[in-house]
């Protein structure tokens, strides 16, 4: 019997990898190509000095991406061994738990930082020739607040990636990255050609991407399906991915 189940785990082991292999592609590859299609739109509606703020933002998640401090990576480790075996389920969802907690805390600190320090930034540190000194702050205080609710996404993508959902990652990453680049255009086009403008769209981009990988990430959940009539009780259950044996997270229980 243990035999006859080996090619089978094999063949899904293979078709898994290569899923994964496809879809980092494609996602990594269509968030890079939407970076760069909306740069003319920008420098069209914020100007160059506008677009410089971008810039800026990026360096600003760049120094903050250092305070992670391993927990991401962490998250991904524990949950990909912990994942496999049913024993360890709540202890996979009480650390998923505690590591958000810890992570969303560093995030409440990262934005209010940022937030305070809008002023001396804009006024001793960012120089612009076109773009007022209040303008400057308020593009600042806007950038702290995206970054603190995109921040915790990097948390989430090692928890998908230590479940082996790199297929959902890409997913959340390409779709967002589209939103997020086409609804600024928008914003700048329909509501205000302003700086401002962009980053409260970049606020708006980043709590919907945060939120929708902060559901995704729900680990080892069990259904309880009680039935509470007198007749039979048929139930339909929808998955976004084929089954792969070799990794079953799905388990049969009398109801």
């Amino acid at each position: 019997m243990a035999d006859t189940d080996k090619p089978a785990a094999s063949f899904w082991a293979i078709s898994t990898l290569k899923q994964n292999v496809i879809a980092n592609l494609l996602g990594r590859g269509w968030s890079a190509l939407m970076a760069l299609a909306f740069v003319p739109f920008y420098l069209r509606y914020i100007g160059v000095e506008g677009y410089a703020l971008v810039g800026f933002s990026l360096t600003l998640f760049a120094i903050a991406s250092l305070l992670d401090l391993g927990i991401g990576t962490t998250l991904n480790r524990e949950l990909a061994r912990r994942a496999a075996n049913r024993a360890h389920a709540q202890d996979a969802r009480d650390l998923v738990r505690t590591l958000e907690a810890i992570y969303w805390l560093l995030a409440l600190i990262i934005g209010v930082t940022v937030f305070l320090a809008a002023p001396a930034i804009a006024h001793h540190w960012v120089k612009s020739p076109t773009l007022a000194p209040d303008t400057i702050e308020q593009a600042v205080r806007l950038m702290g607040l995206a970054l603190a609710f995109q921040w915790p996404m990097s948390l989430y993508s090692g928890g998908l990636l230590g479940l082996e959902r790199q297929v959902k990652l890409n997913q959340i990453m390409a779709a967002m990255s589209t939103v997020r680049g086409t609804g600024a255009v928008l914003v700048l086009w329909l509501v205000a050609p302003t700086i401002e403008a962009f980053f409260v769209w970049q606020i708006v981009a980043s709590i919907l991407q945060t939120a929708w990988s902060a559901i995704d990430i729900s680990t080892l959940h069990v259904h309880n399906v009680t039935n509470g009539g007198q007749s039979d009780l048929m139930t339909l259950e929808w998955t976004p991915e084929l089954f792969d044996a070799s990794k079953a997270d799905s388990y049969s229980e009398e109801i």
